[in-house]
């Protein structure tokens, strides 16, 4: 699964989440190389950004998997209902800034994920459980 996200540039955000600087405190391991970006989320090691290095399979406590981000998409005009897809697992694919004829820039960030989309109970609530390891 794929989630593309597209807005108008206003700040340098997304570029450091894609190529860093991390800050150190916010890294899995701060001794190393801050150099890059948040790509990978978080590891499970007490929301600390991960390196990329870890099969995401053996990143949390052995039952559940705690690894990347979740992105949520709403598919409802309203804001109390409507179907709710979250993309569970996600990591970081890309990165674009394009600028336009008229001006304007605009960025995309591409999230990608190997898990299946997860549904609330009745479709319509957020579900935030974790994966099961099982099921990588």
């Amino acid at each position: 699964m794929t989630v593309s996200l597209t807005r108008k540039k206003k700040n340098n955000l997304w570029d450091t989440i894609f190529n860093g600087p991390t800050a150190s405190g916010s890294l899995t391991d701060y001794l190393t190389d801050q150099s890059f970006g948040a790509r990978w989320g978080l590891d499970g090691s007490g929301a600390k950004i991960g390196d990329g290095l870890s099969n995401p399979k053996d990143v949390g406590d052995g039952t559940n998997v705690e690894y990347g981000y979740r992105i949520h998409v709403q598919l409802s005009p309203s804001a109390t209902t409507g179907e709710v897809m979250g993309f569970p697992n996600c990591t970081i694919n890309s990165y674009s800034t394009s600028l336009n004829v008229d001006g304007t820039t605009e960025e995309t960030m591409e999230f990608g994920t190997q898990q299946g989309i997860v549904y609330g109970a009745d479709g319509e609530k957020i579900n935030a459980t974790l994966t099961l390891a099982a099921d990588y």
